[in-house]
């Protein structure tokens, strides 16, 4: 470890499961309380069938979310150094080189902060979501879809392009953004399906910086399951580029929509799934005028 590195504050976040030991001196976040899975909103995700190492990821999406959250960065400087031990099903998997490498480059370059994993054999196995019964055959490319004109506009012309084979992956929170059962039948990927709570901590730290790995790992996880090798991003050059080259103070660069971000994740889920996913940006040498009118 670095002289720089033992300089920033830390962050200590102890991922618990229900009946789990709390441990001293660590911000124990428990599963159950600060990291809610929902169980109608999996049941979008597991349409054919039940992948545990897909709930620990959309878990460790969970938690890093809570790590950033619950400790301010510095006044002067922006780096903490995070800890993070979390609870999975298949321990020897999260426990390769190349998985905790790839997670911690992703997570390091994204955040500005130094990441470290500690992976722990879970006590229990997590309850099985109730099955949908959509079939996922003939899909092509997966994109993330939210309130945005960017999210509505590029979905607009890659349903063009693509037709039925676009499967959307909601990010939104609005009703109006998830539809309805089709003839009783979930739809997939209607909306995140955890939240994080505060609970008795106080989430102090507001610049989200960990939210691209949010949508990239739900987008991902989305294609994985829908068993497609693509995600269509949707931003343009200037959401994707323009904010990493416009830093503002002391803060480190926003990667957050950045190809060389979503290339890091690509290899994280490659090293954790056996799959190469490919982030695309057809609307990254455009600006956000030239969509208007595009949905």
């Amino acid at each position: 470890m670095t002289n720089i590195e033992t300089e920033l504050p830390e962050v200590k976040v102890n991922v618990i499961e229900r009946g789990g030991t709390a441990r001293k001196q660590w911000t124990n976040c428990r599963i159950g309380t600060h990291l809610q899975l929902k169980t109608d909103d999996l049941a979008s995700y597991f349409l054919a069938k039940w992948e545990p190492i897909v709930l620990d990821t959309l878990l460790l999406a969970a938690a890093v979310e809570f790590c950033d959250r619950v400790k301010k960065r510095p006044k002067l400087g922006w780096g903490r150094r995070i800890y993070l031990r979390l609870p999975v099903h298949d321990l020897a998997t999260w426990q390769k080189a190349d998985v905790m490498s790839a997670l911690k480059s992703a997570l390091d370059f994204l955040t500005g902060d130094s990441w470290r994993f500690e992976f722990v054999q879970r006590r229990t196995i997590a309850p099985v979501p109730q099955q949908g019964l959509l079939a996922l055959e003939d899909k092509i490319a997966v994109i993330p879809f939210s309130e945005g004109l960017d999210s509505r506009a590029v979905a607009g012309l890659m349903t063009k392009a693509i037709g039925a084979g676009l499967v959307r992956v909601r990010l939104g929170t609005k009703s109006s953004d998830r539809p309805g059962d089709l003839n009783g039948r979930v739809m997939p990927f209607t909306t995140v399906p955890y939240e994080v709570s505060k609970g008795d901590f106080s989430f102090s730290e507001t610049s989200a910086r960990s939210r691209g790995l949010k949508f990239a790992l739900l987008s991902g996880v989305a294609a994985y399951l829908a068993n497609v090798s693509r995600v269509i991003v949707p931003e343009s050059g200037q959401g994707a580029l323009g904010p990493s080259l416009v830093t503002v103070g002391q803060s480190h660069d926003d990667f957050r929509n950045h190809p060389a971000f979503t290339t890091k994740v690509s290899q994280f889920l490659k090293a954790l799934l056996g799959v190469s996913i490919e982030y695309e940006f057809p609307r990254l040498w455009y600006n956000a005028s030239s969509l208007r009118g595009a949905s």
